[in-house]
């Protein structure tokens, strides 16, 4: 099994559900889809989730069983770790027949962006969340912008997968999603439009611009 792979191999579920012809809207986006593809599996490759075999074997043997409790139990001791090779082991499992699996693969990667973000949280503003411009030694989770592009595109009918990646958009000020988010705001369902609402002003107060050299 080459595990390198196994963040792309499984994609079936976004793209099949992904609205590609959805709304003419879409078009009006300002992004190289095809360039983000390949940016995200750049990064997937990248990464090397073999570790968790060795460090994590129980957290792996329920990952691969066929029980669904086993599997939760799984995608929770890998997101305790924080380490961002668990994203590949994770990704399989947005594919589940069980929405429970599901919503916990996707919050596992979801509080992954969340802590690895919060890291350069300007603490002098305590009352909101703003958050210092990126350094070289910060961890860069931007290159998932496809992959979170994917689930803002599902149908309504999966609220868990796009409210989490509309949050996932606004910490990672993803501005280029924008009117995808905003797209959001017409769910039907409350959480989606909450994450919508927060992760829109992520986008406009939520980030610090770099100061210019001179």
């Amino acid at each position: 099994m080459k595990y390198k792979l196994i963040g792309i191999l499984t994609l079936n579920f976004l793209i099949t559900y992904s609205a590609v012809a959805q709304e003419e809207k879409f078009l009006e986006s300002k992004y190289d889809e095809a360039a983000l593809k390949i940016t995200y599996i750049n990064f997937i490759d990248s990464l090397y989730p073999v570790i968790f075999i060795n460090n994590y074997p129980k957290a792996i043997k329920n990952l691969l069983s066929a029980n669904y409790e086993n599997q939760k139990l799984g995608i929770r001791t890998l997101k305790e770790t924080q380490e961002i090779e668990i994203i590949p082991w994770l990704i399989p499992f947005l594919d589940s027949k069980d929405s429970y699996v599901r919503i916990e693969a996707i919050m596992a990667i979801s509080n992954l962006v969340v802590y690895h973000t919060l890291k350069r949280r300007d603490t002098s503003i305590p009352e909101r969340v703003v958050i210092k411009p990126m350094t070289l030694n910060d961890t860069d989770l931007r290159p998932l912008a496809w992959f979170i592009l994917q689930m803002l595109r599902l149908p309504d009918s999966n609220p868990n997968l796009r409210s989490y990646a509309a949050t996932m958009a606004g910490y990672l000020n993803l501005q280029i999603f924008e009117l995808e988010i905003k797209m959001l705001l017409d769910s039907r369902h409350l959480a989606v439009v909450n994450s919508a609402k927060y992760a829109i002003e992520l986008l406009k107060n939520g980030h610090q611009q770099k100061t210019k050299v001179e």
